[in-house]
C-alpha cells in the first residue's frame, strides 16, 4: 500500500545490524522479521537515493566531509568493516557552499542532541541533505570513518585519541 523503497531496521541498533531495504510488498514481513529478531521496536523510513556523507564532529568544530561510496547496494555491514568494502572519499568532492552546508547541519545535530567531545552524523543528498543519524559512539577502527576525516584534519589516529582523552580528563577535572 505504501509506495517504496523503504528501509526497516532495529530503532537501536547501529552498524546495518538488521537493516533490509523493502522494494515490493512480499518484501515487508521478512524485513520486519529480521529487525524484530533483533529487538522489538523498528524504524520504517523512506530510502533515499543519493550519495552518502558523513561528517565528523570533534569538539564541536567539524571535521572535513567524507564521501561514502559502498561496494553493496547501500551501506550495510560488510561495507562498514570488511577491508575493501566501501571507499571512503576524503575531502568529498563537493562544491565549498555544499560543504559548509552539510558541516551547519552536522553540527547543529550535534549540539541538538547534546552530544560532547565527538559524534559523527551521516547525511544523504537527495535534491538537498537529509540528516539519517548522529552517530554518539563512532567506531575507532581500521575501516572507520571518524578517523579518515580525522586524518584528513591533519590529526593522526594517535593524535585524535588523545584529543578525546584530553577532552575527557577536563571535564572529569571540571566535575
Amino acid at each position: 500500500p505504501f509506495p517504496g523503497p523503504w528501509v526497516v531496521k532495529p530503532a537501536s541498533q547501529g552498524s546495518a545490524v538488521g537493516v533490509r531495504v523493502v522494494r515490493r510488498a512480499g518484501e515487508w514481513a521478512p524485513a520486519l522479521r529480521k529487525s524484530w529478531a533483533v529487538e522489538p521496536e523498528a524504524l520504517v523510513e523512506r530510502y533515499l537515493r543519493g550519495p552518502e556523507y558523513t561528517v565528523g564532529v570533534l569538539d564541536d568544530h567539524p571535521l572535513p566531509v567524507v564521501q561514502i561510496i559502498p561496494k553493496h547496494a547501500f551501506y550495510d555491514f560488510y561495507s562498514k568493516y570488511a577491508v575493501g568494502g566501501s571507499r571512503h572519499v576524503v575531502p568529498a568532492p563537493l562544491p565549498p557552499r555544499r560543504v559548509e552546508r552539510l558541516q551547519r547541519l552536522a553540527v547543529a545535530a550535534h549540539r541538538a542532541l547534546g552530544c560532547r567531545h565527538v559524534s559523527r552524523v551521516d547525511l544523504i543528498w537527495s535534491d538537498r541533505p537529509y540528516l539519517l543519524e548522529v552517530n554518539t559512539l563512532p567506531g575507532m577502527t581500521d575501516t572507520s570513518l571518524l578517523p579518515d576525516a580525522a586524518r584528513a584534519a591533519g590529526l593522526s589516529f594517535d593524535d585524535l585519541v588523545l584529543r578525546l582523552l584530553t577532552l575527557a580528563l577536563r571535564d572529569a577535572a571540571a566535575a
